[in-house]
């Protein structure tokens, strides 16, 4: 018997790794309340807050954080180091939804990369880009090990929603596009708090008086990266605007040459966005997304040891698409010369969510 969708109970948990996996669950957020569901959302620290701040209506229930720490190695040694910690949050999360469908007796579950968010007894869905996760380039032998052990985690789950294209128009390339697609992989289109967003950008771009940098990721790398940002654009003398994402940092800088804000609502946010010449910000897959929708040139800084992000600057500066640099060897008045060479998101399609309608039919929603 097919539920009937005006009774649909949905929870969506997010990642706290940074913003981008919060962020990139409004869209899935609003579609859910367009078709008239009840909705929860679940996260912890910024990433909450960030969901707070958009659905102040919804009801939310605050999961135990991961507090991945990142210092500038190895992302694979770093995980490995904190694997006792990250199996300890993803089994106190499963034990955590137990309670929270207590209160909120949900019919569907959706996480994003949060691999112990789901239960047993109620269809569960998994978002993430990386169907593929990459190890050094060095260690490029435990990749099939990766992907076998990363298989297992999403055994759990009824079905992997996908936040890209399958094929030539993919976004992430490996990390998402593999052989031997499962009947339970949908590829739903790229997502973006910025996909009802009417581009006006044009790939000519002659002059730079407008800079808009996005910080993102966990601490103590994104703080460090905050500090060298400012220190090579203290000479720019256009408009500077720092986007910091920390919505639960009450900290102000004050400071006459940059404008400086922890954290904006979208609708304080979107204008400053669509008023840059160009944008700086890590490589991550959710800031790409964004770009994707803004269609905005962009500079790209990976964070150091981070497969996935070294990954999609190398692909998109190959592609002569966006400008990266490694953090290292920061030079951002090169950046700013070189940045204009490179086309950003000529082209881009709408969310389908008719994909998203046919996912769910199949779980009998």
């Amino acid at each position: 018997m097919t539920t009937n969708f005006s009774r649909l109970k949905i929870i969506v948990a997010a990642l706290d790794w940074g913003l981008g996996h919060a962020s990139r669950m409004i869209p899935i957020i609003e579609y859910f309340l367009r078709k008239d569901y009840q909705v929860a959302i679940a996260s912890s620290g910024n990433a909450l807050k960030l969901l707070q701040n958009r659905f102040p209506d919804l009801l939310s229930f605050e999961l135990s954080s991961y507090n991945i720490e990142y210092k500038h190695s190895s992302m694979v040694w770093e995980m490995t180091r904190q694997l006792p910690k990250i199996f300890k949050v993803r089994n106190t999360e499963n034990q955590q939804l137990k309670r929270i469908l207590n209160d909120f007796d949900a019919d569907l579950i959706i996480s994003d990369n949060r691999y112990g968010f789901y239960n047993k007894k109620i269809k569960s869905i998994f978002i993430t880009h990386q169907l593929q996760i990459l190890g050094p380039k060095s260690f490029s032998f435990i990749n099939p090990i990766l992907k076998k052990l990363h298989i297992r985690l999403l055994s759990r789950f009824e079905q992997i929603w996908v936040p890209d294209f399958y094929g030539s128009n993919s976004l992430a390339g490996v990390l998402s596009n593999v052989d031997n697609i499962s009947a339970n992989i949908k590829y739903i289109g790229p997502l973006s708090r910025f996909y009802k967003v009417k581009s006006n950008s044009s790939n000519v771009l002659n002059e730079i008086n407008n800079i808009v940098v996005i910080l993102s990721g966990p601490e103590p790398a994104r703080t460090i990266f905050e500090n060298k940002i400012i220190f090579q654009l203290e000479d720019f003398n256009g408009k500077l605007v720092l986007l910091r994402g920390v919505p639960n940092n009450k900290e102000v800088i004050i400071n006459d040459r940059i404008e400086v804000y922890n954290h904006l609502n979208d609708d304080k946010l979107l204008p400053i966005l669509q008023e840059a010449d160009v944008v700086i910000s890590r490589s991550g897959y959710s800031s790409l997304m964004d770009m994707y929708f803004l269609s905005k040139k962009s500079i790209f800084i990976p964070t150091k040891g981070q497969t996935e992000q070294e990954y999609l600057a190398e692909r998109f500066m190959s592609k002569k698409m966006f400008y990266s640099q490694k953090e290292e060897n920061l030079d951002l008045k090169l950046a700013l010369s070189e940045v204009k060479k490179y086309s950003g998101f000529v082209d881009k399609q709408n969310i389908s969510f008719d994909i998203i309608d046919k996912a769910l039919e199949e779980l009998g929603f």
